[in-house]
């Protein structure tokens, strides 16, 4: 069984320039590809393929945001997180990079009729879950992460089909039985889950204008003040205060390249009471006030 040829056009029709494909090996699946993305992507809508579509980013840290049903989800993608969009689905997504630096990513696209195969192969007791609802924005599992990296060692050095296809073996089998049975709503000891993540995160973009305290951010993960700063900053790799300012800044530069709005006005939609402060904490994150910024 191989890739979908949809798999393989994939690359045709998104951001990015494709710097490495299985494609050009012997492997059967699954259909491995190493892209160099740009720093910032405008909106845009992926193909669907009725492969199951999996990303991780080698190198570099960036936003990346994804519409569903009219809403904007947000994640923070770093060396490590993964993406899983389910087959045929279709999404809109965009990001931006902050911190500049080089950005690449891992595809692989595993057909649905190898993940049916390695289902079969489990343990009759084993709880797993259907293909479907394999979708995941930001995804953060040891397991997962430590096979796509062999995945990708493997196709740089030129590995056998035998090779491969035991990889796939094993990434399909973490992926259907996920951790404690959803691995969208259980994080690896010591971190946040993508979902509770995903809570905190969609808590903050609603409210970047208001004050957003410690604990109701720790309330939206359910946790204790102390255990929910630990687990989020091991999870992110930031303080949820630098974080939720990151946002802001975000959010303050989109405003002001659109021109509609006043420097008074923007900082008051991120949360600055004071547009002295908002003006001190914009210079820092861009060397510039923010109305050097709008003019330029």
């Amino acid at each position: 069984m191989r890739a979908a040829p949809a798999s393989h056009a994939v690359g045709e029709h998104q951001p990015g320039r494709r710097v490495a494909s299985s494609a050009d090996l012997d492997w059967a699946a699954p259909l491995v590809q190493v892209v160099d993305q740009p720093a910032a992507a405008a909106e845009f809508e992926t193909t669907p393929t009725p492969d199951l579509g999996v990303v991780m980013v080698l190198r570099g840290t960036f936003r990346l945001e994804s519409r569903t049903r009219g809403r904007w989800r947000s994640a923070r993608y770093r060396p490590g997180v993964v993406g899983v969009t389910a087959p045929d689905r279709r999404d809109v997504l965009r990001w931006r990079d902050s911190e500049g630096g080089p950005r690449t990513t891992l595809h692989v696209h595993v057909p649905v009729e190898l993940l049916e195969e390695i289902r079969e192969g489990l343990p009759r007791r084993a709880s797993t879950r259907p293909v479907a609802d394999l979708d995941v924005l930001a995804l953060v599992d040891p397991v997962v992460s430590a096979t796509l990296g062999t995945l990708d060692t493997a196709l740089r050095r030129g590995a056998g089909s035998v090779v491969a296809e035991s990889l796939a073996q094993a990434l399909g089998a973490q992926l259907l039985l996920g951790s404690s049975g959803d691995a969208r709503d259980v994080g690896p000891p010591g971190r946040l889950s993508a979902r509770t993540l995903g809570r905190v995160v969609d808590h903050l973009h609603a409210h970047l204008g208001e004050r957003v305290t410690l604990d109701d951010m720790a309330r939206q993960a359910n946790l204790s003040r102390f255990h929910f700063l630990r687990l989020f900053a091991a999870t992110t790799g930031t303080t949820p205060h630098r974080y939720l300012t990151d946002l802001r800044m975000e959010r303050a530069a989109e405003m002001l390249r659109s021109g509609r709005y006043g420097v008074a006005a923007v900082a008051a939609s991120c949360g600055y009471a004071s547009t002295s402060r908002f003006t001190a904490v914009f210079r820092e994150r861009y060397g510039c006030t923010p109305g050097t910024f709008a003019g330029s």
